[in-house]
């Protein structure tokens, strides 16, 4: 986690305080501990800014062009399972499991944008078995829960144009079964 983390303050260090303009590690994608750790530092807060600026462009262009546009905010695994890769609460008092996707909830909420967050139904579901253990990707167990709970919230928000659309209908429009029985 140390090391994660100084890794996240030297790619803060170099793009924002430097303006370096290189890119020193083009495949990793890595898990935002300075986020999840370290809620008020400089990077932390930068990323957050970041996000809500990100979504501007995405928001006017979806406008432009008369598209709804919802945000789905997906959990990290971490965060949203019991994995053999853990955050120690004691060394990192701050931590707190649904900070990155409550982040972006809140930024959406702020800013009066439809979305739907997936951290509380995966993490009550246990989380576990719905993502490949050989790395972070998703499984089609998730993608299906994803897609039953955006169809849900679409049907329940009225969002595709009718005067009352059924959830049912919206699942099947949208090709999702109920993964829950």
């Amino acid at each position: 986690m140390r090391g994660s983390l100084e890794t996240r303050a030297d790619e803060y260090r170099n793009t924002v305080l430097q303006r370096d303009p290189l890119i020193y590690n083009l495949f990793l994608d890595g898990y935002d501990l300075d986020i999840s750790l370290r809620p008020g530092s400089e990077p932390a807060r930068y990323k957050a800014l970041l996000m809500r600026r990100v979504k501007e462009p995405i928001l006017h262009l979806a406008d432009r062009h008369k598209v709804l546009c919802i945000f789905l905010i997906i959990p990290s695994p971490i965060d949203a399972a019991d994995w053999e890769i853990a955050v120690d609460p004691k060394a990192y008092p701050e931590y707190n499991r649904s900070r990155l996707t409550d982040v972006l909830e809140a930024i959406a909420t702020d800013d009066h944008v439809a979305h739907v967050n997936l951290f509380k139904p995966l993490y009550e579901d246990g989380g576990e078995d719905l993502h490949y253990h050989t790395d972070d990707h998703r499984n089609p167990r998730e993608q299906q829960l994803a897609t039953n709970l955006m169809a849900r919230y679409i049907a329940a928000q009225r969002l595709d144009g009718s005067s009352a659309m059924r959830t049912d209908l919206a699942i099947r429009k949208f090709g999702a079964l109920d993964v829950r029985g």
